[in-house]
């Protein structure tokens, strides 16, 4: 008997699919057996009971469904997806479970399996923590756990971290198995990953680009780490478009970037929040040639941090994001700025992400402010300031508009 179960184990470990397949065939059998024996009962109810009778069949309906988008998702499948992506030259046979799981320990994304591993249910802690592994992710300093893993958990506060599972307050659920349609979206971060992977970004801009509400780790860097792209930040807290002298000035940033001689597949720009609060809005200029542009005001200051770019790096892509919307200044001011700023970018053919519109990140409301933007340290009591995104802010609502542009740009 013992050597019969080793022998079945082992032909599940070569083929889980085939028998996964005929589990569910099996399933499927005796679901339609229930569709008969329910129709047959059906028969000889009363006209009354038809409404009952058409629940139950959506009920085993949605039960067949499940059972058949199941197949494939096993942890064999996922790993061999994963491989695939980040280690293209590997030529495995994505049906020799063996061998994948062989694979996965050879490039340190396992450190074993056993016999019974290979038919597991795939969930989000496996997941997770492969993943972690294979992208060479590092626990960010400070970062915010979920409210439901535990403080030893790194992989899943990591990938929680990039926006992998985590719900709108937080939490990423280890435990939960991996459905069709998460299955779905992972294959497509892995595409996003194979394609950005080695990509170098400049980042210009304020306190949002530079990541001042999550340990100065903005949407620049996050995304940048999260897609395995190389990211030098010039963003400035508190910076303008137009010149105030108490803040940093962004067409200087363009200058320093230069004048140390960075090159960059894409630039990512952002800039205006604190415009609205210290510098005049301007006037839209005609023409490109902005040589003699004035820099004082917002306008002004966009435009010339555009022909700068578009003089230094040519036709390189610049993605604009225009910020969510915030209790920052009156709304009709950050309207208008931010509106502004979207047609200046169109104006020099930049990428448009526009957050404020586009985006459900209202930090205006109270709820949203407490559970996406960080605590204003200089009050004395505990206020999120609505401006400044935490991670979870950053991974929800920026990273994807972000990476969706950029997948337009290179994909």
């Amino acid at each position: 008997m013992q050597r019969f179960k080793e022998r079945v184990i082992r032909a599940v470990k070569r083929k889980p699919r085939f028998f996964i397949a005929i589990l569910v065939t099996v399933q499927v059998l005796c679901l339609c057996c229930a569709f008969v024996v329910s129709a047959q009962g059906h028969q000889t109810r009363e006209n009354s009971a038809t409404a009952s009778e058409s629940d139950t069949d959506a009920v085993l309906a949605d039960r067949l469904s499940e059972k058949i988008a199941c197949v494939g998702l096993s942890r064999s499948s996922w790993l061999y997806e994963l491989i695939s992506a980040e280690y293209p030259d590997e030529k495995l046979d994505r049906y020799d479970s063996e061998a994948v799981f062989e694979s996965a320990v050879k490039h340190g994304i396992l450190s074993y399996y056993t016999d019974t591993e290979i038919v597991q249910p795939l969930t989000r802690r496996f997941v997770c923590s492969t993943m972690v592994k294979a992208f060479g992710y590092e626990l960010p300093k400070d970062a915010e756990r979920p409210s439901d893993v535990s403080k030893y958990d790194d992989y899943m506060t990591v990938a929680a971290y990039y926006g992998y599972f985590p719900d709108r307050i937080n939490r990423i659920y280890p435990e939960a198995r991996i459905t069709a349609e998460e299955f779905a979206n992972l294959k497509n971060e892995l595409k996003y990953r194979r394609i950005l992977k080695g990509k170098t970004v400049l980042t210009f801009g304020d306190s949002i680009m530079h990541g001042s509400g999550n340990n100065n780790d903005g949407m620049g860097s996050m995304i940048a780490a999260k897609y395995g792209m190389n990211c030098t930040d010039y963003s400035v807290p508190g910076a303008t478009m137009g010149i105030y002298n108490k803040h940093g000035h962004i067409p200087d940033q363009i200058r320093q970037a230069k004048s140390e001689h960075r090159t960059a597949d894409v630039i990512l720009l952002n800039g205006g929040t604190n415009d609205m609060v210290f510098t005049k809005i301007g006037n839209i200029a005609e023409g490109f040639d902005m040589s003699k542009t004035d820099e004082t005001d917002y306008s002004g200051g966009f435009e010339k941090t555009m022909w700068m770019i578009r003089k230094y790096w040519g036709d390189v892509p610049v993605v604009y994001v225009r910020s969510h919307n915030m209790a920052l200044a009156a709304d009709d001011k950050e309207k208008k700025y931010g509106e502004r700023g979207i047609e200046l970018a169109k104006k020099w053919s930049a990428v448009t992400i526009d957050l404020y519109n586009d985006s459900e990140l209202n930090t205006e409301d109270r709820v949203m402010n407490g559970l996406y933007t960080s605590v204003d340290t200089r009050k004395k009591v505990l206020t999120h300031d609505s401006i400044h995104p935490t991670a979870l802010g950053y991974a929800r609502y920026y990273l994807p508009p972000l990476a969706q542009a950029l997948m337009k740009i290179f994909g």
